[in-house]
């Protein structure tokens, strides 16, 4: 039979090289364990800064919000937003009682890499007050929060707008 050949010498692995090729095998293991080995991923704790961007155009300048005004807020997606709300109120300290909703929108598109993206667009100074507060609602119940520094809601002039 063509397929069977006959051993002629057979090497025995030397106790040296058995060693060897066991710390070596010991070595690979600890550098690249098996996914079976694999610890469970935890959610990387992150800042406020690194979960919810938020952009105005145009930019707030000087404390100026002016109108019309387009947020973006963008929210990591690995946190599954549902909803964004803008808020508005005064400045102080035990306000937060007096902060009203002004707008809520579940609609959103796909941001900049692993955000989502929530946009409001306001075009009135009507219902806004010293400060704007934005509360990104997720899944894990624990809201993310962005405020402003107190502002002045400035609107256009008559005729530019």
């Amino acid at each position: 039979m063509r397929f069977l050949r006959k051993i002629v010498s057979v090497r025995a692995v030397g106790h040296e090289d058995g060693c060897l090729l066991l710390v070596l095998a010991f070595a690979i293991s600890a550098i690249y364990p098996l996914s079976s080995d694999a610890q469970p991923r935890q959610t990387p704790q992150r800042r406020g800064d690194e979960t919810m961007r938020v952009r105005f155009n145009p930019p707030i300048k000087n404390n100026l919000f002016t109108i019309p005004n387009t947020i973006h807020i963008d929210v990591l997606t690995e946190l599954s937003p549902s909803e964004v709300i803008l808020r508005t109120g005064p400045t102080g300290t035990e306000v937060a009682e007096a902060y009203r909703d002004i707008a809520r929108t579940q609609k959103h598109t796909p941001g900049p890499r692993d955000f989502t993206r929530f946009t409001f667009r306001i075009t009135s100074c009507a219902r806004v007050s010293n400060r704007l507060e934005l509360v990104a609602v997720v899944a894990n119940s624990q809201n993310n929060a962005f405020s402003t520094e107190p502002i002045q809601c400035k609107s256009p002039a008559p005729g530019r707008f």
